[in-house]
C-alpha cells in the first residue's frame, strides 16, 4: 500500500514538474521509494503561466487561405508565435482549417470571443482551444 501511494504520488509530481526532474530514491522511513524535486524546477507564478502560449483551432476557412493571411487576422488581438494552415500531403490544397499558437492566453481568449462565429469570405469561422493530439 505505502509503495503504490509513492508511486502514485510520484507521477502526480512527474505530471506536474516534468518526469526529468522527478526522481525516485529509496524512502527513509522504509521501503517503499520516495519523490525528490530536483532543485532545477521552479513553481511557475500565475502571471507566468498567464504568459505561456496557447495554441488555438482555426476551422471552416476558406481553401484560398493562406499561413499569411491567417496570422494577420489573429495579429491585432495579440502576438502570434506561430499560424499554420494545415495542407493536404499529396495535392498541397488548404484543407480548410489551421492552427494560430497565441503567445498569451489573454491573448487567445480575446481572439476566440471576436473571431468564433464570424463570417469571414461568406464562412462561419469556427475558433477554440486546440485539444492535444492523441496517438
Amino acid at each position: 500500500m505505502l509503495l503504490a501511494m509513492a508511486v502514485s504520488n510520484r507521477q502526480r509530481l512527474a505530471r506536474f514538474f516534468g518526469p526529468s526532474d522527478v526522481a525516485a530514491r529509496p524512502n527513509p522511513l522504509g521501503d517503499g521509494l520516495a519523490c525528490q524535486v530536483s532543485n532545477e524546477s521552479t513553481v511557475r507564478s500565475s502571471k507566468e503561466q498567464a504568459k505561456m502560449s496557447t495554441n488555438l483551432f482555426v476551422g471552416n476557412l476558406t481553401f484560398t487561405t493562406t499561413t499569411g493571411e491567417l496570422e494577420a487576422m489573429f495579429a491585432e488581438y495579440g502576438e502570434v508565435a506561430k499560424a499554420q494552415v494545415i495542407t493536404d500531403r499529396d495535392t498541397g490544397r488548404s484543407r480548410g482549417f489551421g492552427f494560430v499558437e497565441m503567445a498569451s492566453s489573454e491573448g487567445a481568449e480575446k481572439a476566440i470571443s471576436s473571431l468564433d462565429g464570424k463570417n469571414v469570405s461568406g464562412r462561419q469561422l469556427k475558433v477554440n482551444v486546440a485539444k492535444p493530439r492523441s496517438n
